[in-house]
């Protein structure tokens, strides 16, 4: 075991009555002078305002497609369309117009 070291004297003590004063960060640290002006940065907006359309668009387009395509396989859609596909009277209404499937292709007057 080491003695500890001599005393050179009694050591120096600070006591502090409040908290430091606050010095401003730019006196030690200077701005830096700007070599030339900062780049103008091109606006975005219009670009993402046009994907959001186009992205809205395709969403709003595929869910009509699908709604659409459940209306079509139901079974009453197809038995109204079955049955107007082979009611002679409508037939007759439709003219040469109607296609095989029982759908208006074109409404107008017979040439």
């Amino acid at each position: 075991m080491s003695l500890p070291p001599p005393n050179a004297g009694t050591p120096f003590i600070t006591v502090f009555a409040g908290p430091s004063k606050p010095r401003p960060y730019h006196a030690n640290h200077p701005v830096p002078k700007r070599k030339r002006d900062l780049p103008s940065i091109p606006c975005r907006w219009p670009f993402i305002l046009a994907f959001s359309l186009v992205g809205l668009t395709g969403w709003g387009l595929f869910l009509t497609y699908v709604t659409n395509q459940e209306k079509f396989s139901s079974s009453v859609t197809k038995s109204i369309m079955r049955a107007v596909r082979n009611n002679q009277i409508e037939r007759s209404f439709r003219g040469s117009y109607s296609s095989r499937t029982g759908m208006v292709v074109e409404w107008g007057s017979e040439d």
